[in-house]
């Protein structure tokens, strides 16, 4: 809730990869995560202006499994190169956050 709560702010660290090369990698991520990385969703994280390194580790990490979650199969990435996952990452650090709309009920009875 408290994140939630926050204005959303783009990394201002500058992306590893190629963000325009990046957009034409997304179509998997972009069914969940939207087009510009702002999930609608509040159970979907949005990827938008998050940073780039930590974005394409992530992105590593579920491409070898080290980290895992039913919606994010390592067969998601096999085709993708050390080089996409940059791109990708790359791409959605380069969106602009908006803030969210809906946020998880906190309130207790």
């Amino acid at each position: 809730a408290y994140f939630a709560q926050q204005a959303p702010h783009r990394s201002r660290v500058a992306p590893g990869g190629d963000a325009a090369a990046g957009k034409g990698k997304i179509e998997a991520c972009a069914a969940c995560h939207g087009v510009d990385g702002n999930s609608a969703s509040p159970g979907i994280p949005r990827l938008a202006g998050q940073h780039a390194v930590y974005l394409a580790g992530a992105l590593r990490a579920y491409r070898s499994g080290a980290r895992s979650n039913p919606m994010m199969a390592p067969t998601l990435f096999e085709s993708l190169s050390d080089g996409d996952l940059d791109d990708i990452a790359a791409y959605f650090a380069t969106q602009l956050p908006q803030a969210a709309t809906d946020s998880p009920q906190t309130d207790k009875p």
